[in-house]
């Protein structure tokens, strides 16, 4: 199942459509492959941003690069491949990107706050967890 999302998102992403936003498909069958499903508080975010100016932006205008560790805590699991229990606190590192105005593509994952809780989908990596839903990661509750 992993394997057909991968080459599924690999051919939107070599298409001339994947200039637009993804079908909601495709975010629900990536929300669906996710080996960890775990509802979260977020304890602490911390994050470094970099500015870019790509071609497409207006002369005011830049890019805003946010790469995001988030420290969460597991508050209950739905599934967990990594074994993942109640009560864990997990490191979550991810990129989000504020894109100029008119950029047309898959959205962004979002900033997570202090205190919000949120329904994860996450993917167990070297350094700790990463979204793996890309904008469809994390379901907020505020």
């Amino acid at each position: 199942m992993a394997r057909r999302i991968a080459v599924i998102a690999a051919l939107i992403a070599m298409s001339p459509a994947a200039l637009g936003e993804l079908a909601p498909e495709v975010y629900r069958a990536m929300q669906q492959a996710s080996p960890e499903l775990l509802h979260l508080e977020i304890l602490s975010v911390e994050i470094d941003r970099d500015f870019h100016k790509p071609d497409g932006c207006g002369f005011f205008e830049f890019e805003i690069e946010r790469n995001v560790v988030v420290k969460a805590k597991v508050l209950s699991v739905i599934r967990s491949r990594a074994g993942v229990r109640p009560s864990a606190v997990l490191e979550i590192e991810y990129t989000s990107v504020k894109r100029c105005s008119g950029f047309s593509g898959p959205r962004s994952i979002p900033v997570l706050s202090e205190k919000d809780r949120v329904c994860a989908y996450l993917e167990k990596t070297s350094r700790g967890f990463a979204p793996a839903a890309r904008g469809a990661s994390f379901e907020i509750h505020r």
